[in-house]
Order: structure tokens, then sequence, then C-alpha cells
């Protein structure tokens, strides 16, 4: 998701009103939105203009509510800067979808600190993603690569910040199936979930196919050693940089009325509701 974020650019703008109903309406029915009802659904709509009302073929936003409604979806709306139509729609929006509405400045408020521990946990970053061997059928694989091409752009175009938190993520528990996907033979292997001697040899990532079966065991298990080692590297960093952090944070104040800290608290209150509990402070 991220790697598909960055390929968008901004154009154009200073021209008032947006296309906030198709927006609205794109998010609630484009969706594939879980048939759960006790899953947590939530729209952040995030804007500095109201919308047009003007527009004949738009689902305007009243209706579009109703059914996110029906849905169990929850549109919580957050108004950048201080535009006051913005701010008399926002809170109409968040009224009638019974979410919440909250004001940040126009950059955002987002917290963004740099610190002395980013670049050599970026550098870790890329090597842990060096590890995965992906596996399975020709159209699987190809599912795959693109995993692993948006690994690639992330590594060569995110900052140093960005990537050292994805890696910070992706060593802990939670963060095991976004590094590796559901098809990783390494992981597979180590397990005892699957046999190698028992695939078929298609199957296997193209690196080890011309092997002999011992010497694929053997880089399965080099392979499996370097990550554990790069992982515990890679927790060990990122607890001195949420340490930095911190420090940082406390001595500007704290972070409170940050973009972040608000995404949380309404995450936190309403994913309560349908039996979700957050405890730990936003990760930044």
């Amino acid at each position: 998701m991220y790697a598909k974020l960055m390929d968008f650019q901004a154009a154009g703008g200073g021209d008032g009103p947006e296309s906030v109903n198709q927006a609205l309406h794109d998010a609630v029915h484009d969706i594939s939105w879980s048939q759960d009802p006790n899953a947590y659904k939530v729209v952040f709509l995030v804007g500095d203009a109201p919308s047009h009302m003007d527009y004949q073929d738009d689902a305007k936003y009243p209706a579009t509510i109703k059914i996110a409604k029906s849905k169990g979806i929850v549109i919580n709306a957050i108004q950048c800067g201080q535009n006051p139509a913005t701010a008399r729609q926002w809170q109409q929006i968040a009224s009638l979808s019974q979410g919440d509405f909250f004001n940040v400045a126009q950059d955002g408020s987002a917290v963004a600190v740099t610190t002395p521990f980013d670049d050599k946990i970026a550098e870790l970053s890329e090597d842990l993603d060096d590890t995965r061997m992906f596996y399975g059928s020709a159209e699987k694989k190809a599912e795959l690569r693109l995993k692993t091409e948006a690994t690639d752009k992330l590594h060569a175009f995110a900052s140093s910040s960005s990537r050292a938190r994805r890696a910070a993520f992706n060593a802990s528990v939670s963060g095991k199936r976004n590094l590796l996907g559901d098809s990783e033979l390494v992981d597979a292997v180590t397990s005892g979930r699957v046999d190698m001697d028992e695939m078929n040899e298609a199957d296997l990532p193209e690196s080890l196919q011309a092997l002999a079966p011992e010497d694929r065991e053997a880089v399965v298990k080099e392979q499996a050693a370097k990550r554990t080692e790069l992982e515990a590297q890679i927790k060990d960093l990122a607890q001195k940089r949420d340490g930095y952090i911190a420090k940082q944070i406390e001595a500007e104040g704290g972070a409170e009325e940050s973009l972040d800290h608000k995404l949380y608290r309404t995450v936190r209150q309403q994913a309560a509701e349908v039996g979700l509990s957050y405890d730990a402070a936003p990760k930044y």
C-alpha cells in the first residue's frame, strides 16, 4: 500500500470544492468490506475543502453515509486547515455517521522524528527482505513478485525513517505475515509446514531448482539463521529508536495534538465497541 501511495502526485488545486461525494461513494462501494458484524470498519475522510454539491450525477454524501451505516462502517472526518465551510460539512458528515470530527493543521500535524538509528535499521531491513524465498505455482510467484517489486521501490525511494519504522514492525510477531505473506519457503520449511522433498520442483524458488536436495536444505537453513540474527539486531535498534523518539517528543511538549494521537484515540475508542483493545501508544 505504501509503495502504491508513493506513485500519487498532487496537481492543480486552488479551485475550492472537491469531489468529496465521489470519494466517499467509492470508499463505501468499491472496497470489499468484511461481512463480519464484529469487525471494526472505518473510513477516515481527510481534506481541506468542502464537497461539490452541484454535480448532477454525484451520489450526495448523506445518501452514502446512510448506506455506510447499514454496513456498519463508521466515517470519521478530519479537517486540514481552517476553512469554515469545510468545518461545517465535515462536522455534519461525522455526526450523520456517528463518527468523530477533528481538526489538524494544514500540514497534517503528523509526528516526524529522524533518529541516529534510522539508516542502520533501514540497511538491516533490506537484508531481512532479501532472506525471503517465495514458492508456489507460476501464478502465485507472479503475485509475490509484485510484493518484491514494491519492497524494492521502498528501499530505493522511501525515507530511512519510514523504512526503519517498517522494519521494526516486520521484525515483530505482528509483522511476520506482512513480511512473509503466505508462501515463503524459509518459514514454511523451518516451521514444519512444508517438506521440500515432497514439493514439485517447478514450485520451488528458481534459485533452488538446479540444486541437489541437500544443497537446497543448506540454503534454507542459512537463510533462516541469517533472518533470526537480523530480526534480533532490528529489535535491539528499534528499542533504542523508540527511546530516542520518546525523549524528543517529551522535549517538544508531547504529541497529544498530533494527527497520530488523534487517529489512535479515535480507533481505540471505536474499536472497543466491537471488543477490540489497543493498549500501547502509537509508534512513530
